[in-house]
């Protein structure tokens, strides 16, 4: 009995050392959030136990995916604006549009049939990316009066925090529900620096606030039990 159960104990951890190498691998390649995906791993719910130390940077390997992505589809946009005479930021808006509708509705259809695997794949989550981008090609036109950014400030801070106290994230991330934190953030980014005594800002850029925002992504990093 006792030698069975130490083959069994061997065996369980030369099978966690080389899924560790895996991660790790796929860590550093940017491929980690594939790893998660295909190994059907439960973000909200995993346990101490089976949870790899690598498995935080499953969102960074979205982002350094993207980053590559991204600046290749500018390339290619900067390259058709000058063979058709269209300008750059008319085409990079149907591209991003285009992304952003596409992602979504690809999001919100694969997060209702496989929400553990959607969670992690790269395509749910290229929409929210493109919103930065669209928004990004807008903010130079958007020039909202006073007011209006202090309610596009406050509502967006609303939409940011309560989010995961009103919905169930667990198993309706990334579809539409990821869409009130990414709006939420385009508002708060809109409104930007009111300078007024009742804009959103004024919370925004406090010192404990700020020191908060510097190390918010090791606290990311720290969340999840492992």
């Amino acid at each position: 009995m006792f030698s069975v159960t130490s083959c069994s104990c061997a065996r369980a951890r030369a099978s966690g050392s080389s899924a560790l190498v895996e991660h790790a691998w796929a860590s550093l390649f940017y491929l980690q959030n594939w790893a998660m995906a295909f190994g059907a791993a439960n973000y909200q719910a995993a346990e101490a136990s089976t949870a790899s130390p690598f498995q935080h940077f499953w969102s960074l390997s979205v982002q350094g995916q993207v980053f590559i992505l991204w600046p290749i589809l500018l390339l290619g946009t900067a390259a058709a604006a000058r063979l058709t005479g269209i300008p750059f930021r008319a085409l990079a808006t149907v591209m991003f549009g285009t992304i952003f509708a596409a992602s979504l509705a690809f999001s919100i259809r694969e997060t209702a049939a496989h929400q553990s695997f959607a969670y992690f794949d790269t395509r749910t989550r290229l929409w929210e990316f493109a919103l930065g981008s669209l928004l990004a090609l807008a903010l130079p036109y958007l020039r909202p009066g006073m007011l209006p950014r202090i309610v596009l400030g406050w509502v967006g801070l609303a939409a940011i925090l309560l989010c995961g106290a009103v919905i169930q994230v667990v198993n309706q991330f990334p579809g539409w529900a990821a869409l009130i934190p990414t709006l939420g953030a385009a508002m708060v980014i809109t409104a930007g620096r009111t300078g007024h005594r009742l804009g959103a800002d004024r919370v925004l850029t406090a010192g404990p606030v700020r020191k908060l925002g510097r190390i918010s992504y090791a606290l990311y990093l720290w969340h999840w039990r492992i």
